[in-house]
Protein backbone atom coordinates (compact mmCIF):
# COMPACT_ATOMS: atom_id res chain seq x y z
CA UNK A 1 0.00 0.00 0.00
CA UNK A 2 1.36 3.67 -0.89
CA UNK A 3 0.59 6.31 1.39
CA UNK A 4 0.75 9.90 -0.09
CA UNK A 5 1.75 12.19 2.10
CA UNK A 6 1.08 12.14 6.24
CA UNK A 7 1.90 15.07 8.74
CA UNK A 8 4.12 14.45 12.09
CA UNK A 9 3.91 16.99 14.40
CA UNK A 10 4.72 17.33 17.96
CA UNK A 11 5.30 13.61 18.26
CA UNK A 12 8.37 11.09 17.96
CA UNK A 13 9.75 9.16 15.45
CA UNK A 14 8.29 6.30 17.22
CA UNK A 15 4.77 7.79 17.94
CA UNK A 16 4.64 8.86 14.62
CA UNK A 17 5.02 5.40 12.92
CA UNK A 18 3.36 3.61 15.90
CA UNK A 19 0.09 6.27 14.98
CA UNK A 20 0.68 4.78 11.03
CA UNK A 21 1.13 1.05 12.16
CA UNK A 22 -2.44 1.72 14.31
CA UNK A 23 -3.72 3.35 11.47
CA UNK A 24 -2.91 0.85 8.57
CA UNK A 25 -3.26 -2.24 10.33
CA UNK A 26 0.66 -3.12 10.55
CA UNK A 27 3.44 -3.58 13.39
CA UNK A 28 6.67 -1.83 14.13
CA UNK A 29 9.64 -2.08 15.58
CA UNK A 30 12.73 -0.82 16.47
CA UNK A 31 15.83 -2.68 13.92
CA UNK A 32 19.54 -1.79 13.43
CA UNK A 33 19.08 2.13 14.47
CA UNK A 34 15.49 2.30 11.94
CA UNK A 35 12.09 1.93 12.43
CA UNK A 36 10.24 -0.68 10.29
CA UNK A 37 6.86 -1.05 9.98
CA UNK A 38 5.29 -3.99 8.02
CA UNK A 39 1.66 -5.44 7.48
CA UNK A 40 0.26 -7.02 10.12
CA UNK A 41 0.31 -11.57 9.59
CA UNK A 42 3.18 -11.58 6.93
CA UNK A 43 5.49 -14.39 6.14
CA UNK A 44 8.78 -12.45 7.35
CA UNK A 45 9.67 -11.15 10.82
CA UNK A 46 10.00 -7.39 10.94
CA UNK A 47 13.54 -8.53 10.90
CA UNK A 48 13.47 -9.67 7.23
CA UNK A 49 13.62 -13.31 8.42
CA UNK A 50 11.47 -15.71 6.79
CA UNK A 51 8.82 -17.21 9.49
CA UNK A 52 7.27 -20.66 8.32
CA UNK A 53 3.67 -21.53 8.73
CA UNK A 54 3.46 -23.78 11.52
CA UNK A 55 0.94 -26.87 10.80
CA UNK A 56 -0.95 -27.76 14.04
CA UNK A 57 -3.10 -30.66 14.46
CA UNK A 58 -4.92 -32.29 17.52
CA UNK A 59 -3.42 -35.51 18.57
CA UNK A 60 -5.57 -38.51 18.14
CA UNK A 61 -5.26 -39.46 21.63
CA UNK A 62 -5.36 -36.28 23.13
CA UNK A 63 -6.27 -36.09 27.13
CA UNK A 64 -4.96 -34.80 30.17
CA UNK A 65 -1.17 -35.71 31.40
CA UNK A 66 0.18 -36.87 27.69
CA UNK A 67 2.53 -35.56 26.75
CA UNK A 68 1.05 -34.42 23.04
CA UNK A 69 -1.93 -32.76 24.81
CA UNK A 70 -2.83 -29.88 23.59
CA UNK A 71 -5.49 -27.60 24.96
CA UNK A 72 -7.27 -24.41 22.82
CA UNK A 73 -9.31 -21.86 24.16
CA UNK A 74 -11.12 -19.19 21.57
CA UNK A 75 -12.09 -15.30 23.70
CA UNK A 76 -14.70 -13.90 21.60
CA UNK A 77 -15.76 -11.92 24.29
CA UNK A 78 -15.66 -8.54 22.48
CA UNK A 79 -16.80 -10.05 18.85
CA UNK A 80 -16.87 -7.89 16.89
CA UNK A 81 -19.67 -4.66 17.32
CA UNK A 82 -19.50 -3.77 13.81
CA UNK A 83 -19.52 -5.00 10.24
CA UNK A 84 -19.09 -1.78 9.04
CA UNK A 85 -16.40 1.35 9.33
CA UNK A 86 -17.13 4.98 8.06
CA UNK A 87 -14.44 7.44 8.02
CA UNK A 88 -14.58 11.35 7.60
CA UNK A 89 -12.20 12.93 4.71
CA UNK A 90 -12.38 16.89 3.66
CA UNK A 91 -13.12 17.81 0.05
CA UNK A 92 -11.30 21.25 -0.31
CA UNK A 93 -12.30 21.56 -4.41
CA UNK A 94 -16.08 22.01 -2.86
CA UNK A 95 -15.28 22.57 1.11
CA UNK A 96 -17.27 19.90 2.41
CA UNK A 97 -17.18 17.20 4.83
CA UNK A 98 -17.64 13.51 2.89
CA UNK A 99 -18.14 10.36 4.27
CA UNK A 100 -16.40 6.90 3.08
CA UNK A 101 -18.01 3.74 3.77
CA UNK A 102 -17.30 0.46 4.07
CA UNK A 103 -18.90 -2.91 4.76
CA UNK A 104 -22.45 -2.83 6.44
CA UNK A 105 -24.28 -1.62 9.13
CA UNK A 106 -24.00 -1.37 12.36
CA UNK A 107 -20.80 1.12 11.49
CA UNK A 108 -18.16 1.80 13.67
CA UNK A 109 -17.26 5.75 13.29
CA UNK A 110 -14.02 6.95 13.28
CA UNK A 111 -13.55 10.39 14.84
CA UNK A 112 -10.68 11.62 12.99
CA UNK A 113 -10.95 13.25 9.75
CA UNK A 114 -8.66 12.64 6.71
CA UNK A 115 -7.21 14.58 3.92
CA UNK A 116 -8.42 12.48 0.95
CA UNK A 117 -10.77 9.66 -0.15
CA UNK A 118 -7.82 7.27 -1.07
CA UNK A 119 -6.74 7.66 2.65
CA UNK A 120 -10.18 7.77 4.18
CA UNK A 121 -11.24 4.48 2.51
CA UNK A 122 -7.65 2.83 2.74
CA UNK A 123 -8.21 3.67 7.01
CA UNK A 124 -11.61 2.69 6.55
CA UNK A 125 -10.92 -1.14 5.48
CA UNK A 126 -7.75 -1.30 7.58
CA UNK A 127 -10.27 -0.70 10.72
CA UNK A 128 -12.48 -3.41 9.48
CA UNK A 129 -10.62 -6.08 8.74
CA UNK A 130 -8.86 -5.30 12.22
CA UNK A 131 -11.87 -5.48 13.89
CA UNK A 132 -12.34 -8.80 12.36
CA UNK A 133 -9.15 -10.35 12.88
CA UNK A 134 -8.70 -8.64 16.03
CA UNK A 135 -11.72 -9.39 18.36
CA UNK A 136 -11.50 -13.38 18.25
CA UNK A 137 -8.27 -14.58 19.86
CA UNK A 138 -6.83 -17.83 20.22
CA UNK A 139 -4.98 -19.22 23.37
CA UNK A 140 -3.22 -22.76 22.85
CA UNK A 141 -0.82 -24.93 24.86
CA UNK A 142 0.84 -27.53 23.00
CA UNK A 143 3.42 -29.52 23.03
CA UNK A 144 6.69 -26.92 22.52
CA UNK A 145 8.04 -26.36 18.82
CA UNK A 146 10.44 -23.61 18.16
CA UNK A 147 9.51 -23.18 14.73
CA UNK A 148 6.61 -20.57 16.43
CA UNK A 149 7.44 -17.47 16.80
CA UNK A 150 5.55 -14.20 17.42
CA UNK A 151 4.82 -12.54 13.90
CA UNK A 152 4.59 -15.83 12.56
CA UNK A 153 1.62 -17.90 10.98
CA UNK A 154 -0.23 -20.90 12.79
CA UNK A 155 -2.30 -23.04 10.28
CA UNK A 156 -5.17 -25.11 12.53
CA UNK A 157 -5.67 -28.62 9.93
CA UNK A 158 -9.20 -30.20 9.54
CA UNK A 159 -8.22 -31.98 13.21
CA UNK A 160 -9.49 -28.95 14.72
CA UNK A 161 -13.24 -27.99 15.15
CA UNK A 162 -14.05 -26.04 12.05
CA UNK A 163 -14.70 -22.96 13.68
CA UNK A 164 -10.96 -22.66 15.16
CA UNK A 165 -9.54 -24.28 11.30
CA UNK A 166 -7.34 -21.76 9.06
CA UNK A 167 -4.58 -19.18 9.38
CA UNK A 168 -3.99 -17.39 12.60
CA UNK A 169 -1.37 -14.59 13.10
CA UNK A 170 0.37 -15.46 15.79
CA UNK A 171 0.81 -12.12 18.40
CA UNK A 172 3.00 -13.88 21.49
CA UNK A 173 4.11 -17.22 22.13
CA UNK A 174 6.13 -18.28 25.53
CA UNK A 175 8.01 -21.46 25.42
CA UNK A 176 8.68 -23.14 28.75
CA UNK A 177 11.02 -26.50 29.94
CA UNK A 178 10.60 -28.23 32.97
CA UNK A 179 10.74 -31.90 34.67
CA UNK A 180 7.08 -32.23 35.04
CA UNK A 181 5.37 -31.30 31.81
CA UNK A 182 8.54 -30.94 29.83
CA UNK A 183 8.93 -28.29 26.97
CA UNK A 184 5.46 -26.64 26.04
CA UNK A 185 4.52 -23.52 23.99
CA UNK A 186 1.67 -21.16 24.88
CA UNK A 187 0.39 -19.28 22.27
CA UNK A 188 -1.74 -16.08 21.70
CA UNK A 189 -2.90 -15.99 18.17
CA UNK A 190 -5.16 -13.60 16.23
CA UNK A 191 -7.85 -14.51 13.64
CA UNK A 192 -6.55 -13.54 10.10
CA UNK A 193 -9.23 -11.54 7.45
CA UNK A 194 -8.32 -13.51 4.80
Amino acid sequence: MQIAHIDQSNESDMAFITRLAKRYCAVTKPFNELYVLAEAGRVTSLSGQMLPEVKLSVTENNRPGEQAFITAKLDEKSRAKYEGCRVTWWDAAIGKQRVVQVGNAPFKTLRQRYQNEAEARAVAESELRRVGREDLKLLIDCPGNPLLAAEGLLVLDETWPSYMQGRWSITTVTHVGDTATGYRSSITASGLSS
